[in-house]
């Protein structure tokens, strides 16, 4: 007797190759020094569309449909776009996060630096730019000792010690560029001066 070909399972895996929707992939998530983008979509499949939208932040797509369209007008921050696939009916979306840094902010500023007398043993900090996010800016000790607010430019510094206490301030501002600077403050003893010197206020060095 002739036996038939068996050809069952061949058809079904071809069917099943055959019916799966495109993956939409919305590319690689990034970060920015610029408030411009050229997306990444995977690309469209014929009789397949693509739109992408945003859902968080800001910006203006220059073409929605196409996976590769320019955006502009990003803000500093982070903007969440997604990016949907119609593949004949089947849908499947992505996101993409875009994080934008400020390209404007200034340099990190420690301040003037400080001259105290004991039995004070405390300054105030005077540190810019207050950074915004996604940028971090923190002191850090380079010389001497004391207690501080890490990230605040504003903070007091006290339990110094007698000498020089060097102190710097660090701004992370991503792609834009890591900048810092250091601030001293001299702690002088009493011992020694004239009234008026340990009486005095804290002079500016």
């Amino acid at each position: 007797m002739k036996m038939r070909p068996l050809l069952t399972y061949a058809s079904l895996s071809f069917a099943t190759m055959t019916s799966m929707a495109q993956i939409a992939d919305a590319g690689p998530d990034t970060t920015l020094c610029v408030d411009f983008y050229t997306m990444q979509g995977s690309p469209l499949p014929p009789g397949a569309t693509g739109t992408w939208a945003i859902i968080a932040g800001c910006g203006s797509i220059m073409d929605m449909n196409d996976p590769l369209t320019l955006t502009v007008n990003l803000c500093v921050g982070t903007n969440v776009f997604i990016w949907t696939v119609n593949d004949n009916g089947q849908l499947d979306t992505d996101t993409l996060l875009i994080t934008v840094f400020d390209a404007s902010m200034a340099n990190a500023n420690a301040g003037m630096d400080q001259t105290i007398i004991e039995p004070q043993n405390y300054a105030f900090l005077n540190g810019t730019p207050t950074p915004l996010y996604p940028a971090t800016c923190w002191w850090s000790w380079v010389l001497g000792f004391g207690a501080v607010t890490a990230n605040d430019p504003n903070t007091p510094v006290v339990d110094m010690l007698v000498g020089d206490n060097i102190l710097a301030w660090t701004c992370d501002n991503g792609p834009c560029g890591l900048t810092s600077d250091t601030v001293t403050i001299h702690m002088l003893m009493a011992t020694g001066l004239s009234n008026a010197d340990a009486d005095g206020a804290p002079s500016m060095a």
